[in-house]
Protein backbone atom coordinates (compact mmCIF):
# COMPACT_ATOMS: atom_id res chain seq x y z
CA UNK A 1 0.00 0.00 0.00
CA UNK A 2 1.39 3.50 -1.01
CA UNK A 3 1.35 6.11 1.21
CA UNK A 4 -0.48 9.53 -0.14
CA UNK A 5 1.82 11.56 1.42
CA UNK A 6 4.40 13.64 -0.62
CA UNK A 7 8.01 12.32 -0.59
CA UNK A 8 11.24 14.11 -0.35
CA UNK A 9 12.28 15.62 -3.41
CA UNK A 10 16.24 14.71 -4.16
CA UNK A 11 16.16 18.11 -6.40
CA UNK A 12 18.46 20.62 -4.82
CA UNK A 13 16.87 23.33 -2.76
CA UNK A 14 16.25 27.06 -4.72
CA UNK A 15 18.10 29.85 -2.75
CA UNK A 16 16.35 32.97 -3.07
CA UNK A 17 18.71 35.66 -3.58
CA UNK A 18 18.98 40.06 -2.80
CA UNK A 19 21.02 42.54 -4.66
CA UNK A 20 23.63 44.86 -2.14
CA UNK A 21 22.21 48.12 -3.28
CA UNK A 22 25.92 49.18 -2.38
CA UNK A 23 27.66 47.11 -4.74
CA UNK A 24 25.57 45.24 -7.11
CA UNK A 25 26.37 41.74 -5.91
CA UNK A 26 23.84 38.92 -5.23
CA UNK A 27 23.41 37.68 -1.74
CA UNK A 28 21.64 35.15 -0.47
CA UNK A 29 18.44 36.27 1.49
CA UNK A 30 19.69 35.33 4.84
CA UNK A 31 22.77 36.37 5.09
CA UNK A 32 23.49 39.39 7.39
CA UNK A 33 26.20 41.45 4.96
CA UNK A 34 27.12 41.45 1.74
CA UNK A 35 29.74 38.96 0.89
CA UNK A 36 31.64 41.60 -1.37
CA UNK A 37 31.78 44.76 0.60
CA UNK A 38 30.28 44.09 3.75
CA UNK A 39 27.20 46.17 3.90
CA UNK A 40 24.64 45.99 5.83
CA UNK A 41 21.19 43.75 5.26
CA UNK A 42 19.50 46.65 5.08
CA UNK A 43 20.61 47.89 2.08
CA UNK A 44 19.76 44.55 0.06
CA UNK A 45 17.07 45.13 -2.53
CA UNK A 46 14.74 42.45 -3.80
CA UNK A 47 15.86 41.38 -7.40
CA UNK A 48 12.21 42.32 -8.78
CA UNK A 49 12.25 45.94 -7.59
CA UNK A 50 16.01 46.80 -7.52
CA UNK A 51 15.73 48.05 -10.95
CA UNK A 52 18.05 50.98 -11.94
CA UNK A 53 18.22 51.66 -7.59
CA UNK A 54 21.66 50.40 -7.42
CA UNK A 55 24.88 52.98 -6.65
CA UNK A 56 27.11 50.52 -8.88
CA UNK A 57 26.73 51.51 -12.33
CA UNK A 58 28.54 48.75 -14.06
CA UNK A 59 25.91 46.29 -12.08
CA UNK A 60 23.84 44.85 -14.15
CA UNK A 61 20.18 43.52 -12.71
CA UNK A 62 16.63 42.79 -13.68
CA UNK A 63 13.90 45.49 -14.14
CA UNK A 64 11.60 46.45 -11.84
CA UNK A 65 9.14 44.28 -14.06
CA UNK A 66 10.75 40.90 -14.16
CA UNK A 67 10.03 38.03 -11.60
CA UNK A 68 11.65 37.39 -8.38
CA UNK A 69 15.18 35.68 -9.88
CA UNK A 70 15.80 32.33 -8.03
CA UNK A 71 19.35 29.97 -7.73
CA UNK A 72 19.73 26.44 -7.67
CA UNK A 73 21.93 25.57 -4.63
CA UNK A 74 25.02 23.14 -5.19
CA UNK A 75 24.12 20.21 -2.49
CA UNK A 76 26.45 20.00 0.55
CA UNK A 77 28.80 17.75 0.83
CA UNK A 78 30.12 16.75 4.49
CA UNK A 79 32.86 14.65 2.70
CA UNK A 80 34.32 17.37 2.38
CA UNK A 81 34.36 19.24 5.38
CA UNK A 82 36.25 15.43 6.90
CA UNK A 83 38.39 15.73 4.33
CA UNK A 84 39.77 19.28 5.30
CA UNK A 85 39.02 18.77 9.04
CA UNK A 86 41.20 15.68 8.61
CA UNK A 87 44.04 17.73 6.79
CA UNK A 88 43.65 20.05 9.32
CA UNK A 89 44.58 17.79 12.02
CA UNK A 90 47.19 15.63 10.00
CA UNK A 91 49.43 19.44 9.78
CA UNK A 92 48.44 19.46 13.64
CA UNK A 93 50.08 16.18 14.47
CA UNK A 94 52.77 16.84 11.85
CA UNK A 95 53.74 20.34 13.33
CA UNK A 96 54.13 18.19 17.07
CA UNK A 97 55.62 16.14 16.37
CA UNK A 98 58.06 17.87 14.46
CA UNK A 99 58.65 19.93 17.45
CA UNK A 100 59.23 17.08 19.72
CA UNK A 101 61.88 16.03 17.38
CA UNK A 102 63.59 19.52 17.12
CA UNK A 103 62.89 19.33 20.99
CA UNK A 104 65.13 16.22 21.71
CA UNK A 105 68.04 16.72 19.35
CA UNK A 106 68.58 20.23 19.79
CA UNK A 107 66.04 22.32 22.65
CA UNK A 108 67.62 25.93 20.92
CA UNK A 109 66.37 25.60 17.66
CA UNK A 110 62.50 24.53 19.30
CA UNK A 111 61.99 28.77 19.98
CA UNK A 112 63.00 29.46 16.27
CA UNK A 113 60.33 26.68 15.49
CA UNK A 114 57.53 27.94 17.53
CA UNK A 115 58.70 31.42 16.29
CA UNK A 116 57.93 30.38 12.69
CA UNK A 117 55.01 28.35 13.16
CA UNK A 118 52.92 29.84 16.03
CA UNK A 119 51.52 33.05 14.28
CA UNK A 120 50.18 30.70 11.34
CA UNK A 121 48.24 28.28 13.88
CA UNK A 122 47.63 31.12 16.71
CA UNK A 123 46.00 32.86 13.41
CA UNK A 124 44.08 29.76 12.35
CA UNK A 125 42.31 29.06 15.85
CA UNK A 126 41.50 32.67 15.98
CA UNK A 127 39.78 32.46 12.84
CA UNK A 128 37.99 28.81 13.94
CA UNK A 129 36.97 30.51 16.80
CA UNK A 130 35.40 33.41 14.75
CA UNK A 131 33.86 31.33 12.26
CA UNK A 132 31.68 29.20 15.17
CA UNK A 133 30.70 32.80 16.33
CA UNK A 134 29.48 33.42 13.00
CA UNK A 135 28.41 30.30 11.23
CA UNK A 136 27.39 27.97 14.39
CA UNK A 137 30.70 25.88 13.08
CA UNK A 138 33.99 25.95 11.61
CA UNK A 139 34.39 25.78 8.05
CA UNK A 140 37.53 23.69 7.34
CA UNK A 141 38.54 24.22 3.90
CA UNK A 142 38.86 27.83 4.67
CA UNK A 143 40.76 27.29 7.93
CA UNK A 144 43.30 25.11 5.79
CA UNK A 145 43.78 28.39 3.10
CA UNK A 146 44.20 30.36 6.15
CA UNK A 147 46.64 28.08 7.95
CA UNK A 148 48.69 27.77 4.80
CA UNK A 149 48.67 32.04 3.91
CA UNK A 150 49.39 32.50 7.41
CA UNK A 151 52.46 30.31 7.11
CA UNK A 152 53.77 32.03 4.24
CA UNK A 153 53.15 35.66 5.67
CA UNK A 154 55.16 34.56 8.28
CA UNK A 155 57.93 33.41 6.71
CA UNK A 156 57.47 36.51 4.37
CA UNK A 157 57.87 38.72 7.39
CA UNK A 158 60.64 36.28 9.14
CA UNK A 159 62.77 36.70 5.57
CA UNK A 160 62.06 40.51 5.36
CA UNK A 161 63.55 41.03 8.92
CA UNK A 162 66.84 38.78 8.41
CA UNK A 163 67.34 40.88 5.07
CA UNK A 164 66.90 43.99 6.80
CA UNK A 165 69.38 42.28 9.75
CA UNK A 166 71.98 41.84 7.23
CA UNK A 167 71.87 45.33 5.58
CA UNK A 168 71.82 46.93 8.89
CA UNK A 169 74.83 44.57 9.39
CA UNK A 170 76.78 45.88 6.75
CA UNK A 171 76.00 49.68 7.23
CA UNK A 172 77.27 49.09 10.45
CA UNK A 173 80.63 47.19 9.32
CA UNK A 174 80.95 50.25 6.60
CA UNK A 175 80.65 53.07 9.38
CA UNK A 176 82.75 51.28 11.82
CA UNK A 177 85.43 50.58 9.32
CA UNK A 178 85.06 54.11 8.37
CA UNK A 179 86.06 54.89 11.39
CA UNK A 180 89.27 53.20 11.93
Amino acid sequence: MKSSGTTASSEPPILEQRICGRCGAWVDAGRKQCWMCHADASLFQHPATAGQALNNPYASGPTASGPPVTKTARPYNDQYDAIFTALLIGCLVLAILVGIGMASEDPGALVAYLILIGPAFLVTGVKALWQVGQHGKPQPGKLLVNLFVSFAVTIAVISLLALAAVILLFFVCIWHISNL
